[in-house]
């Protein structure tokens, strides 16, 4: 094994937490695209003029919107209106684990981390008047309850 490889668990999560944390990373980065593109409109289109692509420019100016992580989404939409900081950050919970600085899996955030950012995207949608994303936290609090109701074993990893 190489040191930089990164941990197996990342693609075969071990864990009830870190799959939901996995899939709820994957459904809510759908649901931001979506209303980036909603926000954006015409002005994220055709979005690879010399400008954007200064290596300076927000890496959300670089890429074409349907290829954003949430993180680039949340930081586009931080333009356009001002959005609540929270602790920890929406943009690191919702990176895949590892793959930025404070991106870890499901099992390591504690549950106040889990309700804190949950909070902060339910925020999001609330000031986009988003409610697929209202909807989609409220459908989730059932699954929440029922993985951490659950005995938690440490999965070694």
């Amino acid at each position: 094994m190489d040191i930089d490889d990164p941990p197996s668990d990342v693609l075969h999560p071990s864990h009830a937490l870190d799959l939901l944390h996995i899939q709820i990373i994957d459904h809510f980065t759908t649901l931001l695209v979506d209303l980036v593109g909603r926000v954006g409109g015409s002005d994220l289109q055709g979005n690879q003029s010399g400008a954007s692509l200064s290596r300076f420019a927000p890496s959300w100016s670089r890429n074409n919107y349907l290829q954003y992580s949430a993180s680039d989404c949340l930081e586009y939409l931080k333009t356009k209106k001002t959005l609540e900081p929270s602790s920890p950050r929406l943009d690191i919970f919702l990176s895949k684990p590892y793959a930025c600085p404070g991106a870890r899996r499901g099992q390591d955030w504690s549950r106040k981390d889990w309700h804190v950012a949950l909070t902060a995207l339910g925020e999001v949608g609330d000031i986009w008047g988003e409610n697929s994303i209202r909807e989609s936290l409220q459908g989730l609090v059932v699954h929440l309850e029922f993985v951490f109701s659950q005995a938690m074993r440490p999965t070694g990893i």
